[in-house]
């Protein structure tokens, strides 16, 4: 299947937006109206993603959704997304001196209508963004956030509301 995805996604690519769209929407994810997916989009399976109307997601965006089905990646109307933006459902808790990646922790991501999400940020799971927010460039979001403010850093915090 991981080949499978990833032929179509380099077919993607190559591809006119209406088409990569088009395909894209054939193979199960779900794609609102005039939203727009630049190329060099990366996805581990494109069934476990809901995107809403009116959204832009610049090029080399990642979602790594794993390939547990439960696990999805939804965002909503009139969200940005900026360029190499990393969507992580899955991560790791701190093991012991023997191995530090311990357990596995896996989780759904949602963004909110109106988000802005600034390029080269990673997202991890179980995280929402609220409405209205904006996640400056580089950040790394590890917490939900709250409606019409601004995060920032490492990890992001609340800078100020919006």
């Amino acid at each position: 299947m991981r080949a499978f995805n990833k032929a179509i996604l380099i077919l993607g690519k190559l591809l006119p937006m209406r088409f990569r769209i088009k395909l894209y929407r054939n193979l199960g994810m779900k794609i609102g109206s005039n939203s727009i997916i630049a190329s060099e989009f990366y996805c581990d399976r494109l069934s476990g993603v809901n995107i809403g109307k009116g959204c832009y997601l610049n090029r080399f965006v990642y979602f790594h959704n794993t390939d547990i089905s439960s696990i999805s990646i939804t965002i909503g109307d009139n969200v940005y997304i900026g360029p190499h933006v990393k969507f992580l459902c899955a991560s790791h808790e701190v093991g012991t001196s023997e191995k530090r990646a311990g357990k596995t922790i896996c989780g759904s991501i949602f963004v909110e209508d109106g988000a802005w999400i600034g390029a080269n940020s990673t997202i991890l799971p179980n995280v929402r963004i609220c409405r209205g927010v904006v996640i400056g460039a580089g950040a790394v979001v590890t917490k939900s956030t709250e409606m019409n403010s601004l995060y920032l850093g490492i990890p992001a915090k609340k800078v100020k509301g919006l």
